[in-house]
């Protein structure tokens, strides 16, 4: 397949997944980074099956807002949507913010200082490996 032509099925099938308030305001970024250079790659994720992760980018404008409002520039990731939680300050700063949709083992990240979403899954793993969250 093309890469080219790759790359725009991911992004479609990327904001398929994604909160509706979000889904139109992230981008792919040009040169891939791995999850493993990110500051919030630390979090633990639970353990088994597999597991994956990919960098989106904010829109400037949003990202601006959010590091002038905090959570009130965030667009909900509840509304339309019940499978995501509401979004979760990680630290004081307000400056970076997590969503969860267990059911589907999805999370999402946001950093606002680097403009940068992630989407994280955990496939379910092997019967009777327990998952820790």
């Amino acid at each position: 397949m093309n890469p080219m032509r790759l790359r725009m099925k991911l992004a479609r099938r990327l904001r398929q997944l994604l909160p509706p308030g979000l889904a139109g305001r992230v981008r792919l970024p040009q040169a891939e980074t791995g999850w493993c250079g990110s500051p919030l790659a630390g979090l633990a994720l639970g353990t088994g099956g597999a597991r994956g992760g990919i960098r989106l980018e904010l829109d400037h404008v949003l990202a601006a807002a959010i590091r002038q409002h905090g959570d009130g520039g965030l667009p909900s990731a509840d509304v339309g949507n019940p499978e995501w939680s509401r979004w979760q300050p990680l630290g004081r700063r307000q400056l970076r913010f997590r969503a969860i949709s267990p059911q589907s083992r999805r999370v999402l990240l946001l950093d606002a200082l680097r403009g940068q979403l992630w989407l994280l899954w955990c496939e379910p793993a092997p019967a009777g490996h327990r998952l820790r969250y």
